[in-house]
C-alpha cells in the first residue's frame, strides 16, 4: 500500500484540503505535500493522519480492493 496515494485519496473523498489537514495535525501544509509523494510514513505520522481523517489507522493504512 501507497500510503502518499492513500493519503490523496481520501483527502479527496472527504473533500479535504491539505491546508485544514495541515491544521488538524498541527503542522505546516508543506508537510502534507510531502507525505503524499511519500510511499511509506513513519507510524506516528500516519496515526496522526488517521485521527484527523477519523479513521482507524488500520482503516487508513488497509488496501483498498479494486471495485
Amino acid at each position: 500500500m501507497n500510503l502518499g496515494n492513500r493519503l490523496r485519496e481520501e483527502q479527496q473523498r472527504q473533500g479535504l484540503s491539505s491546508v485544514e489537514l495541515a491544521r488538524r495535525v498541527n503542522k505546516a501544509p508543506q508537510h502534507i505535500s510531502r507525505w503524499r509523494k511519500q510511499t511509506d510514513m513513519r507510524v506516528s505520522t500516519a496515526m496522526a493522519i488517521s485521527e484527523a481523517l477519523g479513521m482507524s489507522l488500520s482503516e487508513f493504512v488497509e488496501e483498498k480492493s479494486p471495485r
